[in-house]
């Protein structure tokens, strides 16, 4: 890991054993731990442990879910339109 983001060493390791997603407070982002550390290899996000928060996956399933839902509402109220 890189030296200035050491503090995170303590939140990857309770994410890999809990099971849980890092959440970027800011832009929204989802990452799994290796999908996280794949992305600090290639020099990215690479911010300090204020900038997210440890949750459970399915947290993340619970908003696409959502998402679809009000997508799904979206499209039906446009095909009534269509239809007059």
């Amino acid at each position: 890991m890189y030296e200035p983001f050491d503090n995170l060493v303590p939140m990857m390791e309770r994410a890999k054993k809990e099971g849980l997603w890092f959440r970027s407070h800011y832009q929204h982002l989802w990452f799994s731990p290796e999908d996280l550390e794949e992305e600090w290899k290639n020099k990215k996000f690479l911010w300090g442990a204020c900038n997210w928060t440890l949750l459970k996956p399915e947290e993340r399933l619970s908003v696409i879910n959502k998402k679809i839902k009000r997508l799904e509402e979206q499209k039906s109220r446009f095909i009534g339109d269509l239809k007059g």
